[in-house]
């Protein structure tokens, strides 16, 4: 099987986005198959009734394309009809004509952000399109199978790498404490990030305020625990899934974090190892990995 993703000038998959899809990609990979870039939509005609196309909805809500989703929509329906293999649709709501893509449904698997049904529900387009079609929620997760955790004594007392959300944490965190932080904009070097969480003894796992709202978990928390991180957060739904885990805190003000630090760093080295494991066995359980999310991709079109 081929895993493929569309990215060309005219169906583009921006930096941000690709940089998930690969991680998305690697649950494929680890299920067998193999992941192939399609940077001319020649590609699509080669491939098989076995393999599967990821196409992304950039095309209808890039400021260079949005003029002409109508025509882009139109195109790429042509150029599908062509195609005998499988297709992922993403976010294809912000598209102009929902009816284009019911003659796809028998070979194609429409995929969404893991918003909340309440949230969803408040949102006239979203439940549009989902009276159509049977939106698969993505969740965010890791692609960490295989690891070994690191059990030494970490470098710094706390990590945080994205946007500056809970700036005051931040700030806090910052001047009071060994930390590693990193704010993004701009790019932060991924092999640098990915060894943060292995060089931290607490990792922060902070939302926008959007993204609590919509009930979505940003991919830091599962990052961090298949990596056994002990984290803080400040999700509620994580609260809901994982408060029973001892290596999550749910944290709402400074001397939250205060407390949480004294506690974890009073602890004796085989209790924080303990924590690890506990963090890595959570994630262990739970459906946050790319290979569970593949895996339930490729039962759903019948590979």
């Amino acid at each position: 099987m081929i895993f493929s993703l569309l990215d060309t000038k005219v169906f583009p998959c921006p930096r941000t986005h690709k940089l998930h899809l690969k991680k998305l990609a690697s649950g494929f990979v680890q299920s067998g198959a193999n992941f192939i870039e399609l940077e001319e939509v020649s590609g699509l005609g080669h491939l098989s009734k076995n393999d599967v196309v990821y196409i992304s909805n950039h095309f209808s809500v890039d400021p260079l394309h949005r003029p002409f989703k109508k025509h882009l929509e139109i195109k790429l329906v042509d150029i599908l009809r062509k195609t005998k293999c499988k297709i992922i649709f993403w976010n294809f709501h912000t598209t102009s004509n929902f009816e284009l893509w019911e003659e796809f449904n028998e070979r194609a698997i429409h995929l969404g952000e893991n918003m909340s049904d309440e949230y969803i529900n408040e949102e006239d387009v979203l439940v549009q399109f989902r009276k159509k079609y049977n939106v698969h929620k993505l969740r965010y997760s890791s692609p960490y199978e295989n690891v070994s955790l690191n059990l030494e004594k970490r470098e710094f007392d706390f990590q945080f790498v994205g946007s500056n959300y809970q700036q005051k944490f931040i700030e806090h965190v910052s001047k009071n404490y060994n930390s590693f932080v990193r704010i993004a904009p701009p790019i932060v070097n991924e092999v640098l990030r990915v060894n943060s969480f292995h060089n931290s003894l607490i990792n922060l796992v902070f939302h926008s305020s959007a993204n609590i709202k919509k009930g979505i978990i940003v991919e830091r928390f599962p990052e961090a625990i298949s990596l056994g991180g002990i984290v803080l957060h400040d999700h509620p739904e994580i609260e809901r899934e994982f408060g029973h885990v001892d290596s999550f805190y749910y944290v709402n003000s400074i001397s939250d974090i205060d407390n949480a630090f004294k506690k974890v760093s009073a602890l004796s080295e085989s209790d924080i190892n303990e924590l690890r494991f506990l963090s890595r066995r959570a994630w262990l359980d739970s459906d946050l990995s790319y290979k569970k999310q593949a895996l339930k991709i490729i039962k759903y079109l019948g590979l």
